[in-house]
């Protein structure tokens, strides 16, 4: 379960990413005026999905550890991670999405947007994300 929970965080962080994001970002959309709003709620929505996948994975390695008698290094590592992973989904909802968001929606709309800031916030969170969810995929497999 465990397993599956990251593929589909780490999937979802990739369509996010490099699917979505992109797309906003070609088509001009990032400078209109509700692009903070919209944003904030696509993020908003995927926020949930993404605690959700970490409170699976948490719960499942959690479990796993409980039965398995495999060393107790590997088992600290797991649970480690994924707490971790738990940290970093929470960090995510509640302090990085609603900064950026009212970062967009403070802007006044006489000043030009600029088009790197948030882009590049944003790729360093879901980097990170992205960075600790294959290697714990790495570790369980």
């Amino acid at each position: 379960m465990a397993i599956s929970s990251l593929s589909f965080w780490l999937s979802g962080s990739l369509i996010l990413d490099l699917v979505i994001m992109p797309t906003l970002w070609t088509t001009g959309m990032m400078e209109s005026s509700g692009f903070a709003s919209a944003s904030y709620s696509i993020f908003w929505i995927f926020n949930r999905v993404e605690l959700v996948c970490a409170a699976v994975a948490l719960s499942s390695i959690w479990a796993w550890s409980q039965e398995s008698p495999s060393n107790a290094q590997n088992k600290q590592q797991l649970f480690a991670g994924a707490v971790m992973l738990l940290a970093i989904a929470l960090s995510d909802t509640f302090i990085l999405t609603p900064y950026l968001s009212g970062l967009g929606i403070n802007q006044p709309s006489a000043q030009p947007r600029s088009r790197t800031v948030l882009p590049l916030r944003l790729i360093t969170a879901s980097t990170l994300d992205r960075s600790v969810t294959s290697r714990r995929l790495s570790i369980c497999c």
